[in-house]
């Protein structure tokens, strides 16, 4: 059955399976503030894909019943539009509770399956962007650590290679500018996956994130960090997707500071770059991060 609601002077359908007794709403985040999301903010969307831009503080799936995640806020949307029957949504990329960016759902087994496997390969392209609190010396190069994911506290840190339980860490970052403040924006390539990467490597090299309260300068040990300056460029797919092969949301980026934040880590999933899973072809998306400390660099995003 739906239900109507009114939640910050907005007034949400929302979707209630009864067999499984599960109520979704939204709540503030940790900072007080309440997370926005709308259709907007929905970016491409076919009968396989569907890709979405997530604020920062929404986390993207949660076991949680009373918070509201962008998997739950999509599940409502197909629930209203089709009216009845199960709905499939399944995360391609999860990015990180605090990150603003991209977010990649499969809307079916078939492509989960197929997108899933490109995952493991490392063949789906993730790039970031990240604002700096310091200036960087080195235009670009390339970060290689171990990484141990800390049993308490939601943290990793740096750690030898050969230390129980760590795991390779390599991305390849470059330098697109300096705003008058100090703060440099990076242009990261996330060559593996791991638990708060790029916030635990770049801190170490002596470049924090913006805002970034857990991992400041000097606040990840130095344990095993092998640095490599002036990497090879950074290797880039064509861009481009087939002509009328699904719906491409225009109104999305035209808000861009809605959910704009200060207190959250200057980071976010700007570009990804995959397979379709049905039609093969090449597709890449990117979008403009909404942070408050990008607009410094607006020009730098045209």
């Amino acid at each position: 059955m739906y239900i109507k609601c009114h939640f910050e002077r907005q007034s949400l359908s929302l979707y209630v399976q009864r067999r499984k007794g599960s109520l979704i709403f939204p709540i503030r985040s940790r900072e007080g503030k309440a997370m926005r999301w709308d259709e907007k903010d929905i970016i491409y969307e076919d009968r396989d894909i569907l890709i979405t831009y997530k604020p920062a503080g929404m986390p993207v799936e949660s076991r949680r019943i009373d918070v509201l995640t962008l998997e739950r806020c999509l599940k409502n949307r197909l629930y209203a539009r089709q009216g009845s029957g199960n709905v499939y949504l399944s995360a391609v990329n999860r990015i990180d509770q605090v990150v603003e960016g991209i977010v990649l759902f499969a809307k079916n087994k078939r492509s989960a399956a197929a997108l899933s496997e490109q995952m493991r390969k490392n063949e789906i392209e993730k790039v970031y962007v990240a604002a700096t609190a310091s200036e960087v010396s080195e235009k670009e190069g390339e970060l290689l650590d171990y990484l141990v994911k800390e049993k308490t506290g939601n943290r990793s840190r740096i750690a030898g290679k050969d230390e129980a339980g760590a795991k390779k860490a390599l991305l390849n970052y470059r330098l697109l500018g300096t705003d008058d403040q100090g703060n440099s924006l990076i242009r990261i390539r996330l060559q593996t996956g791991r638990h708060h990467q790029i916030r635990v490597q770049m801190a170490a090299a002596g470049m924090p994130l913006v805002n970034d309260r857990k991992y400041g300068a000097g606040a990840v040990s130095e344990g095993g960090r092998e640095y490599k300056g002036a990497a090879a460029g950074i290797s880039r797919e064509s861009k481009g997707f087939p002509a009328g092969a699904g719906r491409e949301f225009k109104g999305f980026a035209a808000e861009r500071d809605r959910n704009a934040e200060q207190d959250f880590p200057a980071l976010c999933a700007r570009e990804i770059s995959f397979i379709h899973p049905a039609s093969k072809k090449r597709m890449h998306f990117e979008i403009i991060p909404r942070g408050k400390v990008y607009l410094n660099f607006t020009g730098l995003f045209q």
